[in-house]
């Protein structure tokens, strides 16, 4: 049997790639929670409750953390708008590792993707979760 922290390693191994890390402009990609002094492109592996079924399954979240853009709007600072741009950078880069993948015995589909607002922070992020569907053999 598998538990949440094996399904997290299992999507943290398919995107820890030089070409994502090199996508995050200094940020990093982190298991579980982002640093809270974080204001840099990051990405999070993070996992929702894992089934004991024989044949496990799980929702495993992909969240890519983007501050909002700084824009001047008649001479005023607007910082609520996304980075679209660079979401969807992130995003097309790490998608085609995810989509119907399998490692370690674990068969890996994406399942929704929502774009969020982490308002204390004033940024976007997009969440990508995942079902993870694993034969619970041992």
């Amino acid at each position: 049997m598998k538990s949440v922290l094996n399904f997290v390693d299992e999507v943290y191994s398919l995107i820890r790639k030089p070409e994502i890390v090199a996508l995050l402009d200094g940020g990093a990609i982190y298991k579980y929670t982002r640093p809270d002094n974080s204001r840099k492109v990051d990405i999070v592996v993070n996992s929702l409750p894992a089934s004991g079924d024989q044949l496990q399954d799980s929702s495993v979240n992909v969240n890519i953390h983007v501050p909002n853009l700084v824009l001047d709007i008649e001479n005023n600072i607007d910082n609520s708008q996304p980075n679209q741009l660079k979401i969807k950078e992130v995003s097309e880069a790490l998608i085609p590792l995810l989509k119907d993948s399998y490692v370690n015995g674990s068969d890996i589909v994406i399942q929704s993707t929502m774009l969020m607002l982490e308002q204390q922070f004033n940024e976007h992020f997009l969440n990508i979760r995942l079902q993870i569907y694993s034969p619970n053999i041992n």
